[in-house]
């Protein structure tokens, strides 16, 4: 089974090189939203009706006419009751590459590649933020510390210890401003969480790093997911059933996109997915 699998994620990535993308392509804004607009328009898409939700951003390209701070001030009014999570990734190409650029290294010295929000939210307003080599997350509301806590240990690096989980459990939101679905990495919780489905998705061997963190050395082991796999995947797919399902809600004018999805629509999505085409749901 598991040649069977290999092979035909062979064919899917080689379709994929021959197929044009059907990702929407990026374009900068051409108008821009102010501060209070930009909280209207969350509130509208439903910011109010979770507990917990992930940004994924590009500034450059959110269309919201304003300082970082003041955009992430929106942000915190728009889920008054909510966690929120933002990525503080450090990843230069793939997972395994990126462990092994940090081998030996103090994370704490080394800057977030994953845009000013997570940045600012750790630098100025105090977010907390887990402890991983590449991808840590800094939360903050309520629960910050708790959702932070023990991420180091969690081997599948998004699984049941991962600050990706208690998005998962608690039936949070994913907002996208400014970028594509290409980059949610909540998908890998679903991977992790269901590895006997899609275990395929991570190499066989983990990879080892040592590492220190505000001068504490760790020593451990994390299962990479498959590069190939992580660039690959068919979000185009995932994206039409979940609009299907209503489980997107979205904002789009003059180049502006602000999206805000429902986590356990992506799961139960990819779980569907899965039970219908298996492996290919990737290609």
């Amino acid at each position: 089974m598991s040649l069977r699998i290999d092979r035909l994620l062979t064919q899917a990535v080689i379709r994929r090189y021959l197929t044009p993308r059907l990702l929407t392509q990026a374009v900068i804004p051409q108008e821009k939203i102010s501060p209070t607009e930009f909280s209207t328009t969350l509130k509208l898409l439903g910011s109010e009706d979770t507990s917990v939700v992930m940004v994924h951003s590009s500034l450059k390209m959110a269309g919201v006419n304003a300082p970082v701070e003041a955009i992430l001030q929106s942000i915190i009014d728009s889920f008054p009751q909510s966690d929120i999570l933002f990525p503080k990734f450090r990843l230069w190409g793939t997972m395994k590459t990126s462990l092994e650029r940090l081998q030996g290294k103090d994370i704490f010295k080394s800057a977030s590649t994953t845009g000013a929000l997570s940045i600012v939210a750790s630098k100025d307003f105090g977010a907390a933020t887990s402890i991983h080599p590449t991808h840590a997350i800094a939360a903050l509301g309520p629960n910050s510390l708790k959702i932070t806590h023990n991420h180091e240990n969690d081997q599948y690096v998004f699984s049941e210890k991962s600050p990706f989980n208690w998005l998962r459990q608690k039936k949070g939101k994913i907002l996208f401003l400014g970028v594509d679905f290409e980059v949610m990495t909540f998908v890998h919780c679903v991977e992790a969480v269901h590895r006997e489905k899609f275990g395929f998705v991570f190499n066989k061997q983990p990879s080892q790093i040592e590492f220190q963190s505000n001068a504490e050395a760790y020593k451990k082991s994390y299962y990479c997911t498959r590069p190939i796999l992580a660039k690959f995947r068919m979000v185009e797919r995932l994206r039409n059933h979940l609009l299907a399902k209503g489980y997107i809600s979205e904002y789009r004018h003059h180049g502006i996109v602000i999206t805000l999805v429902d986590a356990p629509g992506v799961e139960e999505v990819m779980l569907d997915l899965y039970d219908t085409y298996g492996a290919t749901i990737y290609g």
